[in-house]
């Protein structure tokens, strides 16, 4: 149950993330008035990149609602289908990490040099942001491993094929 309702809030913050990505995939203008985000949108790599991830990032989230939804009525295909999203999440996740270093960083740090006044501000940021993306990457790798670990469980699988197998049935 837990992770059903994790599923369902994590897949909609993804989307609505997914979906302001978009409008300045679509409408690169938007960004004008953010100057990280307009120095992003000016850079093809970048556009390129953002592109190429919105598909396989879509039916990513779509799988991780639906498998939320499945969860919720402890169905097998949707334990099959998390844990099979969880591994996804694990390679998705180092490969985001490795895009991040060596295409997004090293657009924003120039940019992020001239936005702050001094060495030890821009030091502060560069710590901060190399931090807060090595723990979003983290949590995507622990959750997705925890996720796999519980919902592998011998009682987890009999539980739900039981409950696939009587759907009627509240099972105890």
């Amino acid at each position: 149950m837990i992770f059903a309702i994790a599923n369902i809030l994590l897949a909609g913050l993804g989307i609505a993330s997914m979906l302001s990505s978009l409008l300045y995939l679509i409408f690169p203008s938007a960004a004008s008035s953010n100057p990280m985000m307009k120095t992003l949108m000016e850079n093809s790599t970048y556009v390129r990149f953002m592109w190429l991830l919105t598909i396989p990032s879509l039916m990513g989230l779509l799988v991780q609602l639906v498998s939320g939804l499945g969860l919720l009525k402890s169905r097998e295909w949707a334990r099959k289908m998390t844990v099979g999203f969880g591994i996804y999440s694990i390679f998705a996740a180092i490969a985001g990490a490795y895009a991040n270093y060596y295409y997004l960083f090293p657009i924003m740090l120039p940019e992020m040099t001239k936005m702050l006044p001094d060495e030890t501000s821009r030091n502060v940021a560069k710590v901060v942001g190399m931090a807060s993306a090595a723990i979003g990457v983290l949590f995507s790798i622990v959750y997705a491993g925890i996720m796999i670990a519980m919902l592998g469980r011998a009682k987890v699988r009999v539980y739900c094929i039981a409950a696939s197998s009587e759907p009627d049935k509240l099972i105890a």
